[in-house]
């Protein structure tokens, strides 16, 4: 059993931790986290989450906070939250990774919290303790993952778009959703297969390689050079093994 951890994160007002453990909530909300949160009070499933909150009970709406990758190129969280197949998930953008790997959490930061889900959260999963490696369709297909593949995407489609200097400005690490909706607008004015199939790539660089695999993947399977159409195959969740 996981010791009792002094620093409990309660998203969107998630509360207590179960089992053999103490529960941990101030006399004046007892009530309200019985009636919110009972679901989560009365699982074997144990989420914890690894961040810098400060000590004590802590209610977390993701909701009010667009969040953005900190380490990765941000198209894939507006992927996740614009792409069809995600429909019905929660949005990327307006969520909190956790992990049920106690020791996963501690590999972020040094605290860690136990995670209560309201009892109307709606919450994704996938089978592999880091978030990362969940993209298995990605991967088979590419060779890359969800990391690696945002990273060269983004490079990938700011290759396409060279010749355009205002919208290929928007193309970088940081694209937030309307920038991403103007560089698909514009993708779906241009001849995207007849530009991908002559581009060249220096299959000597780890750039140009791994750009190269992305490419030859939507030469392969982006039909009439539909962008959307070929992200929204290879980053389907149930084809990722994501529910």
């Amino acid at each position: 059993m996981i010791p009792l951890l002094k620093n409990l994160l309660l998203n969107e007002g998630q509360s207590q931790i179960s089992g053999s453990r103490k529960v941990i909530v101030p006399p004046n909300m007892r009530g309200f986290v019985k009636s919110n949160f009972s679901i989560a009070m009365g699982s074997d499933l144990e989420l914890f989450r690894g961040a810098e909150y400060g000590l004590g009970v802590h209610f977390i709406n993701p909701q009010r906070i667009v969040r953005s990758s900190k380490d990765s190129s941000n198209i894939y969280y507006i992927l996740m939250d614009t792409l069809p197949s995600w429909e019905g998930f929660p949005s990327r953008s307006k969520s909190l990774i956790c992990t049920n790997d106690v020791g996963i959490a501690e590999g972020y930061v040094s605290k860690v919290y136990s995670v209560f889900p309201n009892n109307r959260t709606k919450i994704g999963y996938g089978k592999y303790k880091n978030a990362y490696l969940e993209f298995s369709e990605v991967f088979r297909r590419v060779k890359l993952d969800i990391d690696q593949f945002s990273r060269y995407l983004t490079l990938f489609l700011a290759e396409i778009l060279k010749s355009n200097s205002t919208v290929y400005s928007l193309v970088n690490s940081s694209m937030k959703h309307s920038d991403f909706n103007t560089v698909i607008d514009t993708l779906n004015k241009m001849d995207v297969i007849n530009i991908v199939s002559n581009m060249y790539f220096d299959s000597m660089s780890i750039r140009g390689r791994y750009t190269s695999q992305i490419s030859s993947d939507f030469l392969k399977n982006g039909k009439n050079g539909d962008l959307i159409g070929y992200l929204d195959g290879i980053m389907d969740p149930t084809k990722n093994g994501i529910h």
